[in-house]
């Protein structure tokens, strides 16, 4: 049986509440209290992304006791950006050559040693593990049970932490990733 630790479990807390906050598309200054109580609640979340980005935008916005318009839409946007880090991307201008390349997840078109061979194939390098050094990280289209975020596990989060402290890392999906092969193929 899989088991979290506590810090996983309270951000899937966090996700959870996010999620319930932005469904309908509008944040209210009501919400925002209850996100801020919960997270003054659990400050051992401190230093865990995206715990200080989110706890430090929700001061900012309800210091004044009015949520905007432009700030509803700033804070949706931070919150998804969480919420689903794995979205369909135009990768055209990727390219795999010299690029050190994690793969996570279960693969839908092979085994992840003939993804990594694929890559190799097509100029790439595969690592095992997200580094400051890491290009690119390939989530793969089955997912995994194994994560510890519902949709998606440490490498992409680890991979979110590093890119919001401004590391050049991208974070794909295995269709874009076989989209990129195939462009470069016809090129």
């Amino acid at each position: 049986m899989d088991t979290f630790s506590t810090e996983t479990l309270s951000m899937q807390v966090l996700m959870g509440i996010l999620e319930g906050i932005s469904c309908d598309g509008k944040i209210t200054l009501q919400e925002l209290d209850t996100l801020k109580q919960w997270m003054d609640d659990n400050m051992h979340l401190k230093g865990n992304y995206p715990f200080d980005t989110i706890f430090c935008s929700i001061n900012r916005v309800i210091e004044d006791r009015v949520v905007t318009s432009d700030e509803s839409r700033e804070l949706i946007g931070l919150f998804n950006e969480f919420l689903s880090p794995i979205k369909a991307k135009n990768v055209t201008y990727l390219n795999l050559s010299g690029k050190k390349v994690c793969l996570t997840g279960n693969f839908i078109n092979g085994t992840k040693g003939e993804i990594e061979r694929l890559i190799i194939t097509n100029g790439g390098e595969t690592i095992s593990g997200v580094t400051k050094k890491t290009n690119i990280v390939v989530v793969g289209g089955e997912g995994s049970k194994e994560w510890s975020y519902g949709n998606f596990g440490t490498k992409v989060k680890k991979a979110m932490e590093l890119k919001s402290n401004g590391i050049d890392i991208e974070i794909i999906r295995e269709e874009d990733l076989f989209n990129l092969i195939k462009m470069n193929d016809s090129a």
